[in-house]
Protein backbone atom coordinates (compact mmCIF):
# COMPACT_ATOMS: atom_id res chain seq x y z
CA UNK A 1 0.00 0.00 0.00
CA UNK A 2 1.29 3.10 -0.99
CA UNK A 3 2.17 6.25 1.90
CA UNK A 4 2.57 9.54 0.37
CA UNK A 5 2.09 12.65 2.55
CA UNK A 6 0.52 15.62 0.60
CA UNK A 7 0.87 19.45 1.64
CA UNK A 8 -1.48 20.19 -0.90
CA UNK A 9 -1.85 19.09 -3.91
CA UNK A 10 -3.57 19.81 -7.30
CA UNK A 11 -3.79 17.83 -10.81
CA UNK A 12 -1.86 14.84 -11.41
CA UNK A 13 -2.24 13.45 -14.90
CA UNK A 14 -2.06 9.54 -15.26
CA UNK A 15 -2.81 6.80 -17.81
CA UNK A 16 -4.98 9.96 -19.72
CA UNK A 17 -6.65 10.89 -16.64
CA UNK A 18 -6.67 14.47 -15.64
CA UNK A 19 -6.71 15.19 -11.48
CA UNK A 20 -6.88 19.09 -11.41
CA UNK A 21 -4.85 21.78 -12.87
CA UNK A 22 -1.48 21.45 -11.67
CA UNK A 23 1.55 20.77 -14.52
CA UNK A 24 3.78 18.16 -14.39
CA UNK A 25 6.51 20.02 -13.43
CA UNK A 26 5.00 21.86 -10.57
CA UNK A 27 4.70 18.12 -9.24
CA UNK A 28 7.75 16.64 -9.86
CA UNK A 29 9.27 19.36 -7.67
CA UNK A 30 7.29 18.38 -4.80
CA UNK A 31 7.81 14.16 -5.16
CA UNK A 32 10.73 13.19 -3.37
CA UNK A 33 10.52 9.17 -3.34
CA UNK A 34 7.15 8.20 -1.26
CA UNK A 35 6.31 11.67 -0.19
CA UNK A 36 4.37 14.40 -2.01
CA UNK A 37 4.93 17.53 -0.34
CA UNK A 38 3.05 20.44 -1.98
CA UNK A 39 3.25 23.81 0.21
CA UNK A 40 4.18 27.24 -0.16
CA UNK A 41 7.58 26.71 0.64
CA UNK A 42 7.38 24.12 -2.84
CA UNK A 43 4.70 25.82 -4.58
CA UNK A 44 4.65 29.26 -3.50
CA UNK A 45 1.12 31.56 -4.19
CA UNK A 46 -0.36 28.53 -6.06
CA UNK A 47 -3.90 28.59 -4.69
CA UNK A 48 -5.75 25.35 -4.38
CA UNK A 49 -9.13 25.06 -6.57
CA UNK A 50 -12.56 23.14 -5.66
CA UNK A 51 -11.06 21.10 -8.92
CA UNK A 52 -7.58 20.30 -7.63
CA UNK A 53 -9.11 18.98 -4.34
CA UNK A 54 -11.32 16.82 -6.34
CA UNK A 55 -8.87 15.09 -8.42
CA UNK A 56 -6.50 15.25 -5.40
CA UNK A 57 -9.07 12.90 -3.75
CA UNK A 58 -9.68 10.35 -6.39
CA UNK A 59 -5.97 10.32 -7.11
CA UNK A 60 -5.81 9.52 -3.30
CA UNK A 61 -8.70 6.80 -3.87
CA UNK A 62 -7.23 4.96 -6.89
CA UNK A 63 -3.56 4.86 -5.79
CA UNK A 64 -4.72 4.14 -1.85
CA UNK A 65 -2.54 6.36 -0.52
CA UNK A 66 -2.80 6.37 3.18
CA UNK A 67 -1.81 9.88 4.45
CA UNK A 68 -2.90 13.19 3.15
CA UNK A 69 -2.21 16.34 4.18
CA UNK A 70 -3.57 20.27 3.02
CA UNK A 71 -1.78 22.42 5.10
CA UNK A 72 -1.75 26.35 5.15
CA UNK A 73 -4.08 26.51 1.91
CA UNK A 74 -7.16 27.87 3.17
CA UNK A 75 -9.37 25.64 1.52
CA UNK A 76 -12.16 27.25 3.45
CA UNK A 77 -15.80 25.12 3.72
CA UNK A 78 -16.12 24.53 0.22
CA UNK A 79 -13.13 22.66 -0.10
CA UNK A 80 -13.63 20.90 3.61
CA UNK A 81 -16.75 19.40 2.17
CA UNK A 82 -15.24 17.89 -1.08
CA UNK A 83 -12.44 16.74 1.23
CA UNK A 84 -15.34 15.15 3.36
CA UNK A 85 -17.61 13.63 0.29
CA UNK A 86 -15.13 11.43 -0.72
CA UNK A 87 -14.00 10.56 2.43
CA UNK A 88 -17.16 8.66 2.36
CA UNK A 89 -16.16 6.31 0.14
CA UNK A 90 -12.67 6.07 0.69
CA UNK A 91 -11.64 3.04 2.70
CA UNK A 92 -7.79 3.10 2.50
CA UNK A 93 -6.75 6.84 3.82
CA UNK A 94 -5.89 6.56 7.50
CA UNK A 95 -4.51 10.10 7.98
CA UNK A 96 -5.55 13.55 7.54
CA UNK A 97 -4.20 16.84 8.58
CA UNK A 98 -6.14 20.00 7.40
CA UNK A 99 -4.54 22.33 9.97
CA UNK A 100 -4.58 26.15 8.83
CA UNK A 101 -7.21 25.71 6.05
CA UNK A 102 -10.45 28.41 7.65
CA UNK A 103 -13.01 25.78 7.00
CA UNK A 104 -14.79 27.34 9.89
CA UNK A 105 -18.39 25.49 11.62
CA UNK A 106 -19.42 24.87 7.77
CA UNK A 107 -16.68 22.58 7.00
CA UNK A 108 -16.31 21.27 10.02
CA UNK A 109 -19.98 19.64 9.95
CA UNK A 110 -18.96 18.65 6.55
CA UNK A 111 -15.87 16.31 7.75
CA UNK A 112 -18.08 15.33 10.93
CA UNK A 113 -21.29 13.82 8.46
CA UNK A 114 -17.74 11.91 6.88
CA UNK A 115 -16.72 10.74 10.15
CA UNK A 116 -20.09 9.17 10.40
CA UNK A 117 -19.47 6.89 8.03
CA UNK A 118 -15.71 6.47 7.03
CA UNK A 119 -14.32 3.16 8.44
CA UNK A 120 -10.81 3.73 7.87
CA UNK A 121 -9.22 7.23 9.17
CA UNK A 122 -7.82 6.76 12.68
CA UNK A 123 -6.18 10.07 12.34
CA UNK A 124 -7.44 13.84 12.09
CA UNK A 125 -5.93 17.05 12.41
CA UNK A 126 -8.20 20.21 12.01
CA UNK A 127 -5.91 22.36 14.21
CA UNK A 128 -6.47 26.30 13.94
CA UNK A 129 -9.21 26.54 11.43
CA UNK A 130 -11.87 29.08 12.90
CA UNK A 131 -14.42 26.19 14.34
CA UNK A 132 -16.39 27.24 17.23
CA UNK A 133 -18.86 25.85 19.36
CA UNK A 134 -20.97 24.75 16.65
CA UNK A 135 -18.72 22.85 14.65
CA UNK A 136 -17.69 21.24 17.59
CA UNK A 137 -21.12 19.78 18.45
CA UNK A 138 -21.13 18.32 15.04
CA UNK A 139 -17.59 16.55 15.93
CA UNK A 140 -18.57 15.39 18.83
CA UNK A 141 -21.74 13.89 17.66
CA UNK A 142 -19.73 12.13 14.51
CA UNK A 143 -17.63 10.69 17.45
CA UNK A 144 -20.61 9.39 19.15
CA UNK A 145 -20.61 6.66 16.75
CA UNK A 146 -17.54 6.61 15.13
CA UNK A 147 -15.56 3.51 15.66
CA UNK A 148 -12.14 4.32 13.88
CA UNK A 149 -10.68 7.61 15.26
CA UNK A 150 -8.02 7.20 17.91
CA UNK A 151 -6.32 10.45 17.46
CA UNK A 152 -8.28 14.39 16.55
CA UNK A 153 -6.89 17.89 16.98
CA UNK A 154 -8.59 20.35 17.49
CA UNK A 155 -6.29 22.52 18.99
CA UNK A 156 -6.17 26.70 17.91
CA UNK A 157 -10.17 26.97 16.88
CA UNK A 158 -12.45 28.67 19.50
CA UNK A 159 -14.87 25.97 20.39
CA UNK A 160 -14.83 27.63 24.20
CA UNK A 161 -16.61 25.97 27.12
CA UNK A 162 -19.79 25.02 25.21
CA UNK A 163 -17.64 23.39 22.30
CA UNK A 164 -15.91 21.44 25.11
CA UNK A 165 -19.08 19.97 26.79
CA UNK A 166 -19.78 18.61 23.39
CA UNK A 167 -16.92 17.00 22.84
CA UNK A 168 -16.74 15.74 26.43
CA UNK A 169 -19.88 13.81 25.92
CA UNK A 170 -18.91 12.04 23.18
CA UNK A 171 -15.66 11.03 25.14
CA UNK A 172 -18.28 9.47 27.83
CA UNK A 173 -19.25 6.83 25.18
CA UNK A 174 -16.56 6.82 22.93
CA UNK A 175 -14.27 3.42 23.18
CA UNK A 176 -11.79 4.75 20.50
CA UNK A 177 -10.28 7.71 21.28
CA UNK A 178 -6.68 7.70 22.68
CA UNK A 179 -5.27 10.82 21.78
CA UNK A 180 -7.29 14.57 21.76
CA UNK A 181 -5.57 17.81 21.36
CA UNK A 182 -7.90 20.98 22.52
CA UNK A 183 -4.79 23.89 22.80
CA UNK A 184 -5.99 27.10 22.46
CA UNK A 185 -9.56 26.85 22.86
CA UNK A 186 -10.99 29.13 25.01
CA UNK A 187 -11.82 26.22 27.36
CA UNK A 188 -12.91 27.44 31.19
CA UNK A 189 -13.74 25.95 34.59
CA UNK A 190 -17.16 25.11 32.95
CA UNK A 191 -15.63 23.04 29.96
CA UNK A 192 -12.78 21.81 32.54
CA UNK A 193 -15.72 20.28 34.88
CA UNK A 194 -17.16 18.79 31.63
CA UNK A 195 -14.02 16.60 30.08
CA UNK A 196 -13.49 16.12 33.97
CA UNK A 197 -17.12 14.28 34.37
CA UNK A 198 -16.21 12.75 31.11
CA UNK A 199 -12.76 11.36 32.19
CA UNK A 200 -14.75 9.58 34.95
CA UNK A 201 -16.44 7.25 32.67
CA UNK A 202 -13.70 7.01 29.86
CA UNK A 203 -11.36 4.35 29.60
CA UNK A 204 -9.70 4.76 26.46
CA UNK A 205 -8.38 8.04 26.21
CA UNK A 206 -4.50 8.17 26.88
CA UNK A 207 -3.33 11.41 26.37
CA UNK A 208 -5.22 15.36 26.54
CA UNK A 209 -3.69 18.63 26.12
CA UNK A 210 -5.77 21.54 27.65
CA UNK A 211 -2.89 24.15 27.33
CA UNK A 212 -3.16 27.64 26.69
CA UNK A 213 -7.00 27.67 27.70
CA UNK A 214 -8.55 29.46 30.62
CA UNK A 215 -9.28 26.57 32.82
CA UNK A 216 -8.41 28.38 36.48
CA UNK A 217 -8.07 26.88 39.65
CA UNK A 218 -11.21 25.77 39.69
CA UNK A 219 -10.83 23.36 36.63
CA UNK A 220 -7.99 21.96 38.00
CA UNK A 221 -9.59 21.06 40.58
CA UNK A 222 -12.37 19.60 38.76
CA UNK A 223 -9.54 17.52 36.19
CA UNK A 224 -7.52 16.83 39.50
CA UNK A 225 -10.54 14.80 41.29
CA UNK A 226 -11.39 13.05 37.66
CA UNK A 227 -7.40 11.71 38.11
CA UNK A 228 -8.23 9.97 41.18
CA UNK A 229 -10.28 7.58 39.68
CA UNK A 230 -9.07 7.60 36.38
CA UNK A 231 -6.92 4.45 35.08
CA UNK A 232 -6.11 5.49 31.80
CA UNK A 233 -4.61 8.82 31.16
CA UNK A 234 -1.04 8.50 30.89
CA UNK A 235 -0.06 12.17 29.81
CA UNK A 236 -1.67 15.04 30.46
CA UNK A 237 -0.87 18.79 29.59
CA UNK A 238 -1.85 21.81 31.41
CA UNK A 239 0.38 24.72 30.18
CA UNK A 240 -0.67 28.02 30.92
CA UNK A 241 -3.97 27.63 32.39
CA UNK A 242 -3.40 29.91 35.35
CA UNK A 243 -4.37 27.12 38.00
CA UNK A 244 -1.83 28.71 40.65
CA UNK A 245 -1.08 26.99 44.06
CA UNK A 246 -5.13 26.22 44.60
CA UNK A 247 -5.00 24.31 41.72
CA UNK A 248 -1.75 22.83 41.95
CA UNK A 249 -2.27 21.51 45.60
CA UNK A 250 -5.69 20.03 43.82
CA UNK A 251 -3.00 18.42 41.54
CA UNK A 252 -0.49 17.17 44.12
CA UNK A 253 -3.45 15.53 46.02
CA UNK A 254 -4.27 13.51 43.01
CA UNK A 255 -1.11 12.32 41.95
CA UNK A 256 -0.86 10.72 45.41
CA UNK A 257 -3.21 7.73 44.71
CA UNK A 258 -3.42 8.60 40.46
CA UNK A 259 -1.24 5.11 39.64
CA UNK A 260 -1.57 5.80 35.69
CA UNK A 261 -0.15 9.48 34.55
CA UNK A 262 3.38 9.16 33.95
CA UNK A 263 3.61 12.51 32.40
CA UNK A 264 2.34 16.14 33.68
CA UNK A 265 2.90 19.34 32.04
CA UNK A 266 2.01 22.19 34.25
CA UNK A 267 4.20 25.22 32.86
CA UNK A 268 3.59 28.33 33.28
CA UNK A 269 0.29 28.64 35.62
CA UNK A 270 1.49 31.07 38.17
CA UNK A 271 2.48 28.10 41.27
CA UNK A 272 5.19 29.64 43.76
CA UNK A 273 6.09 27.55 46.74
CA UNK A 274 3.07 26.31 48.03
CA UNK A 275 1.31 24.42 45.19
CA UNK A 276 5.06 23.15 44.45
CA UNK A 277 5.40 21.90 48.07
CA UNK A 278 2.26 19.69 47.16
CA UNK A 279 3.39 19.02 44.13
CA UNK A 280 6.82 17.49 45.71
CA UNK A 281 4.78 15.70 48.58
CA UNK A 282 2.94 13.90 45.75
CA UNK A 283 6.41 12.54 44.58
CA UNK A 284 7.63 11.23 47.61
CA UNK A 285 4.80 8.74 47.30
CA UNK A 286 3.81 8.32 43.64
CA UNK A 287 5.30 5.22 41.29
CA UNK A 288 4.26 5.94 38.06
CA UNK A 289 4.96 9.76 37.23
CA UNK A 290 8.30 9.28 34.58
CA UNK A 291 8.37 13.47 33.26
CA UNK A 292 7.36 16.39 35.41
CA UNK A 293 7.65 20.10 34.07
CA UNK A 294 7.58 22.50 36.13
CA UNK A 295 8.83 25.80 34.22
CA UNK A 296 7.68 29.59 34.11
CA UNK A 297 6.08 29.75 37.55
CA UNK A 298 7.68 31.09 40.51
CA UNK A 299 8.23 27.90 42.83
CA UNK A 300 11.54 29.51 44.28
CA UNK A 301 14.47 27.99 46.43
CA UNK A 302 11.25 26.79 49.08
CA UNK A 303 9.57 25.03 46.38
CA UNK A 304 12.70 23.43 44.81
CA UNK A 305 13.78 22.03 48.46
CA UNK A 306 10.57 19.91 48.37
CA UNK A 307 11.04 19.12 44.97
CA UNK A 308 14.52 18.05 45.88
CA UNK A 309 13.34 15.99 49.32
CA UNK A 310 11.01 13.97 46.96
CA UNK A 311 14.15 12.86 44.67
CA UNK A 312 15.32 11.81 47.78
CA UNK A 313 12.85 8.77 47.59
CA UNK A 314 11.75 9.16 44.61
CA UNK A 315 12.24 5.91 42.15
CA UNK A 316 10.35 6.69 39.07
CA UNK A 317 11.23 10.30 37.63
CA UNK A 318 13.27 10.58 34.45
CA UNK A 319 12.86 14.09 33.63
CA UNK A 320 12.58 17.35 35.53
CA UNK A 321 12.08 20.62 34.04
CA UNK A 322 12.49 23.70 36.65
CA UNK A 323 13.21 26.65 34.28
CA UNK A 324 12.81 29.92 35.01
CA UNK A 325 11.63 29.46 38.95
CA UNK A 326 13.69 31.86 40.38
CA UNK A 327 15.36 29.03 42.74
CA UNK A 328 18.50 30.82 43.04
CA UNK A 329 21.79 29.57 44.30
CA UNK A 330 20.23 27.55 47.03
CA UNK A 331 17.28 25.79 45.45
CA UNK A 332 20.19 24.81 42.86
CA UNK A 333 22.03 23.38 45.74
CA UNK A 334 19.01 21.22 47.58
CA UNK A 335 18.53 19.78 43.82
CA UNK A 336 22.02 19.39 42.78
CA UNK A 337 22.40 17.09 46.70
CA UNK A 338 19.31 15.14 45.98
CA UNK A 339 20.40 14.30 42.50
CA UNK A 340 23.92 13.16 44.05
CA UNK A 341 21.95 10.07 45.16
CA UNK A 342 18.61 9.80 43.16
CA UNK A 343 19.30 6.57 40.52
CA UNK A 344 16.47 7.47 37.85
CA UNK A 345 16.81 11.29 37.11
CA UNK A 346 18.23 11.58 33.42
CA UNK A 347 17.26 14.78 33.02
CA UNK A 348 17.45 18.06 34.37
CA UNK A 349 16.71 21.32 33.59
CA UNK A 350 17.68 24.58 35.21
CA UNK A 351 17.96 26.93 32.80
CA UNK A 352 16.87 30.80 33.66
CA UNK A 353 17.05 30.49 37.91
CA UNK A 354 19.51 32.89 38.96
CA UNK A 355 22.27 30.21 39.56
CA UNK A 356 25.58 31.49 39.88
CA UNK A 357 28.84 30.20 41.06
CA UNK A 358 27.35 28.65 44.49
CA UNK A 359 24.86 26.76 42.61
CA UNK A 360 26.98 25.50 39.95
CA UNK A 361 29.67 24.11 42.39
CA UNK A 362 26.98 22.61 44.32
CA UNK A 363 26.00 20.50 41.15
CA UNK A 364 29.36 19.84 40.17
CA UNK A 365 29.77 17.85 42.99
CA UNK A 366 26.00 16.25 42.58
CA UNK A 367 27.77 15.71 39.32
CA UNK A 368 30.97 13.47 40.97
CA UNK A 369 28.02 10.81 42.32
CA UNK A 370 25.33 10.65 39.66
CA UNK A 371 25.09 7.70 37.78
CA UNK A 372 22.19 8.37 36.08
CA UNK A 373 21.90 11.85 34.52
CA UNK A 374 22.84 12.48 31.37
CA UNK A 375 21.71 15.84 30.11
CA UNK A 376 21.78 18.97 32.38
CA UNK A 377 20.72 22.25 30.93
CA UNK A 378 21.49 25.41 33.05
CA UNK A 379 21.60 27.87 29.93
CA UNK A 380 20.76 31.85 30.94
CA UNK A 381 21.93 31.44 34.62
CA UNK A 382 24.74 33.72 36.32
CA UNK A 383 27.44 30.77 36.56
CA UNK A 384 30.78 32.23 35.53
CA UNK A 385 34.72 31.00 35.29
CA UNK A 386 34.42 29.69 39.09
CA UNK A 387 31.35 27.46 38.40
CA UNK A 388 32.50 26.37 35.17
CA UNK A 389 35.36 25.32 35.91
CA UNK A 390 33.95 22.99 39.22
CA UNK A 391 31.46 21.58 36.48
CA UNK A 392 34.45 21.30 34.37
CA UNK A 393 36.68 19.19 37.27
CA UNK A 394 33.65 17.06 38.12
CA UNK A 395 33.40 15.73 34.19
CA UNK A 396 36.82 14.92 34.96
CA UNK A 397 35.05 12.06 36.93
CA UNK A 398 31.64 11.59 36.23
CA UNK A 399 31.43 8.81 33.19
CA UNK A 400 27.21 9.22 32.29
CA UNK A 401 26.79 12.80 31.33
CA UNK A 402 26.32 13.18 27.53
CA UNK A 403 24.66 16.49 27.38
CA UNK A 404 25.52 19.95 28.93
CA UNK A 405 24.63 23.36 28.17
CA UNK A 406 26.04 26.54 29.59
CA UNK A 407 25.47 28.59 27.44
CA UNK A 408 24.87 32.34 27.49
CA UNK A 409 25.36 32.94 31.24
CA UNK A 410 25.12 36.64 32.57
CA UNK A 411 27.73 36.35 34.84
CA UNK A 412 30.16 39.56 34.20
Amino acid sequence: MKKINILLTGLIALNSFVYGELTEEELNVCWDGDTMTVNEETMPDRKLSLDDIEGLMAYCLEEEITSLKVQYKYIGAAGARKIAEALKGNNSLTELDLSFNKIGNEGARAIAEALKKNTALTNINLHHNEIGAEGARAIGDALKTNTTLTNIDLGGNQIGDEGARAIAEALKGNNSLTNIDLIYNVIGAEGARAIAEALGTNTTLTELVLSNNRIGAEGARAIAEALKGNNSLIELNLRSNQIGDEGAIAIGDALETNTALTNINLCGNRIGAEGAIAIGDALGTNTTLTELVLSNNQIGAEGARTIAEALGTNTTLTELVLSNNQTGDEGARTIAEASGTNTTLTKLVLSNNQIGDEGASAIAEALKKNKTLTSINLIFNRIGDEGASAIGDALKINTTLTGLDLSDQSNP
